[in-house]
């Protein structure tokens, strides 16, 4: 007899429903009528959206009654749908500006002595918010008049508060942080929340809430003779203000590039910082390379309760080289279980081959009091395929030192026998990863069909790629890339590259049915979820994905193309992601990217040709707010 989902009881159909993703959801909704109304029911879909996407937008809405859960669901799978296949929803230049920060879909930036602020998500205008010089010069240099010009750098944005680094510069050079609220509901002389003088700017960041803000600069000297980072942190509320000014040295916490080698965030009550440095010096014999990740609360920033892990596997060195300056390191987190997780993007000559590939890899981020016992370190991401080794997970404090851990060394090595006293070697056994833990970009091929003289596929040396992203909910890779081959023959100055965006995706494979099977063993493979034999990317490896062709945007703008585009049309995604196109640059190119848009700042690469430029936002939320 015949089966068919769509005869199925309602009962069954929600309970198979809810194992299934959002992506999954909404595609099977698309089969036929009678899913459609299954699929597409009011509770289903709440209950698909809390347990896939919990922590989304959408979600959000939803759980406001600004959009029903069936609009928040179709709203996701659409929005991931547009970014895996390059095809963004609407680009348009959003201001002018010479500087600007990017966070949780708002877009704060500088034009002249002006901050204007932007809600990208929201769909609202570009509001000003103050003169930022008028109003921070009777702050910086009461009493001075204009005499003393002032430096603005934005730093971070974040729930309603904008915090700059303002430098003075005349009869005395003075850095100062400030903070600012962005409420439109106060006056420019009411908006400052803080204004600290600070000795050092050497690589400051800031990273904030509503309640606590923190700042860090790599200016401390430790012990060791090298520069470490040193944290102080700041209570915006007055209910529950520091007794004292709170620092924290971050001992022994190896890296100094932000967003390379180090990478900080709040989450969930807790600072973390992440590095991906080992020593500070070049080991000659070393055999595993670790993160070391640090946390404390916020609310309680003092020594003894910060926690710290410098054992949370990366990888072995035997996998080859590795090429440093492709390295991306921060957090990401998960949409729907608010994990923070670290995300790692490196390029490595793979088991010493002689091309670099590029790879993106999650590690989960352990504290030994989370769990009894302290050997599921190297659990839920990687199996062991060795004898299992103590993590050195301590707290940071004079009383409990780090250095108590002894760490066992490969048996039988020979190069164990050349360590001496004044090495510090690192070793774990291998830890295989799982496929859902790294993404090989090596997996996509590129576009070769008919379609290539539209799309212009291929590979960018790092100078022409600007910006390096990759989004988890839809598992690509983000590119902005300066493609020189782009205008050929149309009067573009050479040298002028044109940026286009390159996403490569991957989605989880299809399970082979059941009645195509060629053998018991296939049968029994697809029902525990593995790909049938045979069915292997191209690097040979049955990972259980499928691996997208490379896609750019827009297409290649040449002058048969022009031709062959209808007018109303032609070029104007190009034209407008490219404004300096007929100028003559060179040109800084700043940009970001989260899970619904990419935001850019073009502006000329010397003073001299003005300090302004285009910003430019590429959405890909078909649902989303439309700009002219």
């Amino acid at each position: 007899m015949h089966s068919s989902l769509g005869r199925l009881p309602y009962d069954i159909v929600f309970d198979i429903a809810l194992y299934l993703g959002v992506d999954d959801a909404a595609n099977l909704a698309q089969t036929c009528g009678q899913l459609s109304a299954a699929l597409n029911e009011e509770s289903l879909c709440r209950k698909i959206v809390e347990l896939r996407a919990a922590y989304t937008l959408e979600a959000s809405l939803a759980r406001d009654r600004n959009i029903t859960y069936r609009k928040a669901l179709l709203r996701i799978w659409r929005r991931r749908r547009a970014l895996s296949e390059g095809r963004p929803s609407h680009v348009s230049i959003v201001g002018i500006g010479s500087d600007y920060v990017y966070n949780h879909g708002v877009l704060v930036y500088l034009r002249e002595e002006e901050i204007f602020l932007i809600n990208n998500h929201g769909g609202t205008s570009p509001r000003r918010l103050l003169n930022i010089k008028a109003v921070l010069r009777n702050v910086v240099n009461p009493g001075r008049g204009n005499h003393s010009s002032l430096g603005i750098s934005l730093l971070y944005y974040c729930e309603g508060i904008l915090t700059l680094c303002v430098e003075t510069t005349g009869e005395e050079s003075n850095s100062f942080l400030v903070a600012l609220s962005t409420s439109n509901r106060l006056h420019d002389g009411e908006r400052i929340l803080l204004c600290r003088r600070i000795e050092s700017t050497a690589r400051l960041f800031a990273r904030h809430n509503s309640s606590y803000l923190y700042y860090g600069t790599h200016s401390i000297a430790g012990t060791h003779g090298h520069r470490e980072w040193v944290i102080r942190g700041i209570c915006l509320g007055s209910d529950d203000p520091f007794p004292d000014k709170p620092r924290i040295q971050l001992f022994d916490f190896v890296g100094s590039d932000v967003g390379s080698t180090v990478a900080f965030t709040l989450h969930e009550g807790y600072f973390y910082a992440v590095s991906n440095q080992t020593s500070f010096e070049v080991e000659e014999v070393d055999w595993t390379s670790f993160y070391h990740c640090v946390r404390f609360p916020l609310n309680d920033p003092r020594l003894q309760c910060v926690e710290s892990n410098d054992r949370i596997y990366r990888r072995q060195h035997s996998e080859g080289p590795v090429n440093d300056s492709w390295i991306d390191l921060g957090f990401k987190v998960d949409e729907a279980t608010n994990e923070l997780v670290i995300g790692e993007a490196r390029r490595e000559w793979r088991n010493g081959g002689s091309q670099q590939t590029r790879t993106f890899y999650t590690s989960r981020i352990h504290f030994a009091q989370e769990f009894g016992d302290e050997h599921k370190q190297y659990e839920d991401g990687y199996v062991s395929q060795g004898s299992s080794t103590t993590p050195s997970a301590t707290v940071l404090s004079s009383s409990i030192p780090a250095s108590r851990f002894k760490h066992p060394l490969p048996d039988g090595d020979p190069f164990v026998s050349l360590l001496t006293s004044t090495n510090n070697p690192h070793y774990a056994p291998i830890q295989t990863r799982i496929p859902d833990n790294e993404h090989h970009e090596s997996n996509h091929v590129l576009d070769t069909g008919p379609t290539f003289h539209r799309t212009g596929t291929k590979n960018f040396i790092l100078a022409r790629t600007k910006l390096r992203a990759y989004n988890g909910a839809s598992n690509s890779f983000i590119d902005l890339v300066e493609d020189d081959r782009c205008c050929t023959g149309l009067g573009v100055p050479i040298g002028n590259g044109c940026l286009r965006l390159r996403i490569s995706s991957r989605k989880p494979k299809p399970l082979v049915p059941l009645k195509i099977q060629t053998s018991v063993a296939d049968g029994k493979r697809a029902v525990n979820g593995l790909p049938s034999h045979g069915e292997a990317n191209s690097n040979g490896n049955d990972d259980g994905y499928t691996y997208s062709p490379i896609t750019m945007y827009p297409p290649l703008l040449t002058p048969l193309i022009r031709l062959q585009t209808p007018t109303g049309r032609r070029g104007f995604a190009h034209d407008t992601m490219n404004p300096h196109r007929c100028k003559r640059g060179p040109w800084q190119i700043k940009a970001q990217a989260d899970e619904r848009s990419v935001v850019y700042l073009v502006k000329p690469a010397s003073a001299k040709d003005g300090n302004e430029g285009e910003i430019v936002c590429v959405m890909f939320d078909p649902d989303g707010p439309v700009r002219n």
